[in-house]
């Protein structure tokens, strides 16, 4: 179950996603801190990469 970030409207402003929805088509989530695991915040503390507008970040990569 997921809240919406644009207003409540149906359900109260929760949704269902299946697990293969987000594998397909979440890049980016919010989470607060106090629900990620000690694992997650150590690599949150590495110095992120900023990657030109221009790449493809997930797309297949060419031999």
């Amino acid at each position: 179950m997921v809240e919406n970030s644009w207003g409540p409207g149906a359900n109260s402003g929760h949704l269902i996603i299946t697990d293969e929805w987000f594998n397909e088509y979440m890049f980016r989530l919010v989470v607060q801190q106090k629900y990620i695991t000690d694992k997650v915040k150590e690599v949150l503390k590495q110095t992120p990469v900023r990657l030109p507008a221009w790449d493809p970040m997930f797309a297949n990569e060419v031999d």
